[in-house]
């Protein structure tokens, strides 16, 4: 089970609890307990079904990473080979013209090559930096998400705590009337 999971199930279980009591303290005692019994379980689930996603959010940053990383590494071979065809076209054109490769005819060759592993090393490079991107990215939805699932806890312990202040829960000295008028007087 997730984190947000396990968070919003607590959460929506108190929210639930809080709510059914209220309602079912219309009548007393016995219909607050079904009340709030009823809510907790509806709320709970609920809130259990709400959450999660984390793992996904990760799993899928992952996966992106990965492609991120396999096409760059397609590219990079192709682009090796493309540099290697022209290095050796250039070459089999000096030889052709029955030049020696030797000079500015060589530097040349050199400059290209060069140039050429740049580029490779470049593209290469930002392709490692978008996949690590990639997984920050579901690291921070995987975090967001975790920190919802606390939100809905905090949210429904709240909701369960101003139900109690209200008088939705039967205490020795309080009737029913007083109850169900402080109910009223909450929900105006």
């Amino acid at each position: 089970m997730e984190q947000s999971q396990a968070t919003g199930a607590a959460g929506g279980a108190m929210s639930g609890a809080a709510t059914g009591a209220a309602v079912g303290s219309v009548v007393p005692g016995i219909g607050t307990a079904i009340g709030a019994v009823a809510g907790a379980v509806i709320g709970g689930i609920t809130g259990f079904l709400g959450g999660g996603g984390e793992k996904e959010a990760k799993k899928l940053a992952k996966a992106q990473a990965n492609e991120i990383l396999r096409a760059a590494a397609e590219n990079r071979r192709v682009q090796e080979m493309q540099a290697r065809n022209a290095l050796g076209v250039a070459k089999a054109t000096t030889y052709a013209s029955n030049l020696q490769d030797m000079g500015s005819t060589k530097k040349y060759r050199t400059f290209m090559e060069s140039e050429y592993h740049k580029a490779i090393m470049y593209d290469y490079s930002a392709a490692q930096t978008a996949a690590q991107l990639a997984k920050k990215g579901g690291q921070i939805a995987a975090n967001t998400i975790q920190r919802q699932g606390f939100g809905q806890l905090l949210q429904g312990a709240t909701q369960l705590g101003t139900a109690y202040a209200s008088g939705a829960f039967p205490s020795s000295g309080t009737t029913s009337s007083q109850r169900a008028t402080s109910i009223m007087a909450q929900k105006a």
